[in-house]
């Protein structure tokens, strides 16, 4: 076993560097080297293989990683070792991120959050806070971050702190980013400006290349042409010197091409983009290829290269199709491990507390009950088992039934899109052998095609959020440590990743009265039990169709014999009838229509089962709409103790 502490030491804080200057693949080369060494203790091993894994998220290399991440959390909570916790949290948080999780992502995200102490690394508390911007990157939440991010970097003393500004650096990246979606360009260019300047006062070159050649983007976008080609060239110099990451390399030669077809030069620009498109293919870089691809046959297009043009967009279709696979395959996995992790960390559960039982019955009859105590020890075992099995085939079995009923008309449809796209490109392809193609063929059928794809994407979206809530259902949250929290902060914070949505659908949204209470207790239960409600919410009281003026009120009252969240909309509301049934599993009035019938089951569970409440259905205002309460009584919360006042 290492005793040189130091070494230890130096090559977590090596790995954590890098990491942040995301040179991930030396990261998880100098992980996995020092693995290979072995003779480390089980917290040091634990702590290596927090950043080989980190590595292995932000690379996506591993197709065993979904696994490996959600086996890796109880051993993070087994260890007693808080960092280590907050860590694994987190690289399970940007793993839920990618696969498209955001709920459960967010969710992973503020338990890591939470666990942070005012005495922690700033190394630490800023890893958190990038895991969180990226969550809200990924799931295009761009003004939901910008909202977050914006307060930090309004002081001036944030910007000015040269010793921590390097931690500061990656949520600068996404927030620049985040502006750039939005086509916000001027605040592109001004945070891309800082951005280069913090590089190379820290001489960290491939930063300063990357955010060079941002800012150039930015500049093309707004025709600063000669200002772009200032810094494009600045950011090619640099890279000859210091060759960056794979997909930097793709990106500076695609914004090439950009900026040679933006400056009147068309035929040259296209050689740029078959330059970029080559390398993007060597490198698997599918991200990149893709923003090649789109400007390429727009850029073709404008050439009057209409067979060219249509050979690019048939690319783009390819590549859709095979993003939407693995998009469709990785939910499939992550479904599976979730279930399977919450299922076994339900079984463990119910043979602690029976095994807790068995001990206390022992104890008091071991003297003269010997035999009639191992024989019940053997009955207790097999009813164990029977039971454990019986639940488990019962939620098995329900389970499998929404899936297939549910993901069906969705992946339907998108099947369905992908194959008209594609007998719309061969009608395409006999027209043009024939010779009997005109310009506006090649226009109808581009416009097809993008109808096409967003068909498909609009679907295979509504099956991620399907597969979503399958897992939220799955997942066990027996051993969320208990914090103290203000519950109206989670409130807010439900209501604001909702927000987005809230304004597309014309929302008027009441905030407040809002209780200065605080708990002790499962805050992650409350938040995701709100964002649930607010989500069914969304699906069944706004149909522009029924509610022209949607509204919404959310507020939280402390009142003498309970804490009190309230939502209330002014939507269709549900009948008396129905109120009985409206928490069963699987119910739902808009069967067919893409509700899945989970979303009050869960709220039901979260809220009578983690936290010891109640749910009330009342009418809303002047006998219109629906009124939900959840209700904790302090008394059943302190008998429970899994949410006391504090």
């Amino acid at each position: 076993m290492h005793t040189d502490l130091a070494e230890w030491s130096t090559c977590l804080a090596q790995c954590d560097q890098l990491s942040l200057n995301q040179d991930y693949e030396e990261a998880l080369s100098l992980a996995q080297s020092a693995l290979v060494q072995g003779g480390w203790s089980v917290a040091q091993r634990l702590a290596l293989e927090a950043r080989e894994l980190r590595a292995l998220v932000a690379l996506q290399r591993d197709r065993q990683l979904v696994e490996r991440v959600y086996a890796f959390l109880p051993r993070a909570q087994a260890s007693g070792d808080r960092e280590l916790l907050i860590h694994a949290l987190s690289i399970l948080a940007m793993l839920q991120g990618r696969l498209r999780m955001a709920a459960m992502a967010m969710e992973s995200a503020g338990k890591a959050e939470a666990l942070l102490q005012p005495g922690d690394s700033v190394y630490l508390s800023h890893f958190v806070e990038t895991v969180i911007c990226r969550i809200l990157f990924d799931a295009e939440l761009f003004e939901e971050l910008i909202d977050r991010v914006a307060p930090r970097l309004q002081d001036p003393s944030v910007l000015e702190d040269q010793a921590n500004s390097h931690f500061l650096h990656a949520t600068v990246v996404n927030f620049a980013a985040a502006h750039s979606h939005l086509s916000q360009y001027e605040d592109v260019v001004r945070w891309n400006v800082w951005l280069i300047k913090d590089a190379q006062r820290l001489g960290l070159v491939r930063r300063e290349v990357m955010s060079s050649m941002n800012l150039a983007n930015a500049l093309i976008w707004l025709h600063r042409h000669v200002e772009a080609e200032f810094h494009l060239s600045h950011a090619e110099q640099l890279a000859q010197r210091h060759p960056p990451n794979r997909e930097t390399e793709v990106l500076l030669l695609q914004n090439r091409a950009l900026l040679t077809w933006k400056t009147g030069r068309p035929v040259e620009a296209m050689a740029h983009f078959h330059q970029a498109r080559t390398l993007a293919e060597r490198y698997q870089c599918w991200v990149a290829l893709g923003r090649v691809l789109w400007r390429a046959a727009e850029c073709a297009q404008e050439c009057g290269d209409l067979e060219g043009a249509l050979a690019l967009r048939k690319s783009q279709v390819e590549l859709l199709q095979r993003k939407l696979k693995d998009r469709e395959m990785s939910g499939g996995v992550g479904l599976s491990v979730v279930a399977d992790h919450a299922r076994a960390l339900a079984q463990n559960d119910y043979l602690r507390e029976h095994g807790t039982a068995l001990e206390r019955e022992l104890a008091r009859s071991r003297d003269d009950l010997e035999v009639k105590v191992q024989e019940r020890t053997r009955e207790l075992e097999r009813a164990t088992k029977l039971l454990v099995e019986q639940e488990k085939q019962a939620a098995l079995s329900h389970m499998v039934v929404g899936v297939a009923h549910e993901l069906n008309t969705p992946l339907g449809n998108a099947i369905l899109a992908t194959d008209a796209i594609g007998q719309a490109l061969t009608d395409h392809r006999k027209a043009f052998e024939e010779n009997r193609l005109r310009r506006q063929d090649v226009v109808r059928l581009h416009e097809s095609i993008d109808e096409g794809v967003q068909l498909a994407l609009r679907n295979l979206d509504r099956a991620a959020q399907l597969v979503r809530s399958f897992k939220a259902l799955a997942v066990d949250r027996g051993e969320s440590p208990a914090q103290r929290v203000q519950p109206s902060e989670m409130v807010r914070n439900a209501l604001s990743v909702t927000q987005a949505a809230l304004r597309q659908r014309g929302v008027q949204v009441h905030e407040g009265p809002w209780s200065a209470a605080y708990w002790t207790g499962d805050a992650g239960a409350l938040g995701q039990a709100v964002l649930q409600l607010l989500e069914n919410t969304l699906v069944h009281a706004f149909d522009p169709a029924v509610n022209p003026a949607p509204a919404l009120w959310v507020s939280t009252l402390d009142e003498p014999d309970a804490y009190r969240v309230i939502v209330t909309d002014n939507g269709p509301g549900i009948e008396e009838h129905l109120r009985s049934r409206v928490f069963d599993p699987f119910f739902t009035t808009r069967l067919g229509q893409g509700s899945s019938g989970l979303g009050l089951h869960l709220v039901y569970r979260l809220v009578t089962q983690t936290l010891h409440g109640e749910i009330d259905l009342q009418h809303g205002p002047e006998g219109h709409g629906l009124r939900v309460v959840l209700s904790f009584p302090w008394a059943r919360m302190a008998q429970g103790g899994l949410l006391n006042p504090a």
